[in-house]
């Protein structure tokens, strides 16, 4: 990505602006800063680059703690020299100006948010939310214990296995072991409403908090099974099951809410069911570095609280880091609906997760039969039973399938080899 850049004349290098730029490139994302170039693009040029590009230097110096990582070089332009100075996103934010550390906000330099400067801090500190020490005592973890009993086989939760888990570290708890324990005076978790035919009518409303992420996730997960479950159809001859929202998505979604908001926020996390999909609002935006673009592609890899997500992992909630929202879309594959991701730059992540439909209006593929021509083309050729094995359902449907999809010229079937083989239509 090319850097953002910002353009001085070089006696407004003293005016707090262009200090304030220096921190806030340092504290996010390169950049770069032009002496010699007016608002309106004009190139004044710099009488003494040797001498500006000193004084430059020294105002960095003298001003901004700690001292970032920088170049200066200077630039011929039609016979003017401009400066030019690279700022680079630094490891050990933040970077202080005048008492205060700054941010981007579009082209606009502007002081950053307590919670935004509790975030640099902790980047500073190469730590996360939860591996801080809690100032929390007398913690019970009977739902963990029960979980990780089912899991890994333990009998009982001991010092030991907290410190192992990093809950525990120096004689206290931490952030995770406080997130994580039956209760705690954490005050925000996770509000859940299921709406009506508007947001104006609340069927049922659950809020969760001062309790255990595990509960919260629970929770979160009855009441979707209680508002989609999965219902049956007839298709042809056959009764088939169908659901509304892939519960995977859903599992994988609130799992990443979890896990990836932003804890220092005050707000819970917001999870809106209506009729025509669920939208889960996770309040923090993207960690530093990644763009909104490899988030919602599924490229997005970079875990914000580690403790809790290892936990997740080792109750099997989580298959392993960074899939999340690579298995969400995969989720959606066999339907013509697809989730929705969005950024609310620095406030909050949202997913939007629509219901689905099963008919094709272009083929006329049904899910299953659409699950199925996958496969086979994944696989080139294929047999029914390893099809049966990939994909479920019935012996006797997936015959009436297959028959089906060959009498429409979608699949060749292959009687020759010791067991029919099907293979795509090209």
């Amino acid at each position: 990505m090319y850097p953002d850049k910002e353009s001085f004349i070089l006696e407004e290098m003293v005016k707090p602006n262009f200090l304030k730029t220096v921190s806030a490139f340092a504290n996010y994302r390169d950049g770069e800063i032009l002496f010699g170039i007016a608002d309106n693009g004009a190139v004044i040029g710099v009488e003494n680059s040797s001498q500006g590009k000193l004084d430059v230097e020294n105002s960095i110096n003298d001003n901004i703690s700690p001292r970032p990582k920088f170049t200066l070089k200077t630039k011929d332009i039609g016979g003017k020299e401009i400066i030019i100075l690279k700022v680079f996103k630094s490891k050990m934010p933040p970077y202080i100006y005048q008492n205060k550390t700054y941010q981007r906000a579009d082209t606009a330099t502007v002081p950053v948010d307590g919670v935004a400067f509790s975030q640099l801090i902790l980047e500073g500190t190469k730590m996360s939310f939860d591996e801080l020490e809690a100032n929390v005592t007398n913690l019970k973890f009977t739902k963990l214990e029960a979980e990780l009993k089912k899991f890994l086989g333990i009998s009982k939760i001991t010092d030991d296995i907290l410190r192992t888990m990093s809950l525990r570290t120096n004689g206290n708890y931490t952030n995770a072991g406080m997130l994580l324990a039956d209760e705690n005076e954490y005050k925000f978790g996770v509000d859940i409403v299921r709406f009506g035919k508007t947001d104006n009518i609340f069927i049922e409303r659950v809020e969760a908090r001062k309790e255990s992420l595990l509960f919260q996730y629970e929770k979160a997960l009855e009441m979707f099974e209680k508002w989609y479950l999965p219902y049956e159809e007839i298709v042809g001859y056959y009764r088939v099951s169908r659901v509304q929202i892939p519960r995977e998505a859903f599992r994988e979604a609130l799992a990443n809410a979890l896990i990836h908001r932003e804890y220092l926020l005050k707000a819970n996390i917001r999870i809106a069911m209506r009729e025509e999909g669920i939208e889960i609002i996770s309040p923090g935006g993207l960690p530093s570095g990644i763009t909104k673009e490899a988030y919602a592609s599924g490229q997005y890899s970079q875990i914000k609280n580690e403790i809790i997500a290892e936990t997740f992992r080792r109750l099997q909630i989580i298959e392993k880091y960074g899939t999340g929202v690579k298995r969400i879309i995969e989720a959606y594959q066999p339907f013509k609906q697809a989730p929705v991701f969005d950024v609310i730059a620095g406030q909050a992540i949202k997913v939007f997760l629509p219901k689905v439909t099963y008919l094709d209006s272009k083929e006329e593929v049904n899910d299953y039969e659409y699950r199925i021509l996958t496969f086979i083309n994944e696989k080139i050729e294929t047999t029914a039973s390893e099809i049966l094995e990939a994909n479920g359902g019935d012996p006797e449907h997936l015959e009436y399938v297959l028959t089906k999809l060959h009498q429409e010229n979608k699949l060749i079937k292959n009687e020759q080899a010791p067991e029919t083989t099907y293979v795509t239509v090209i």
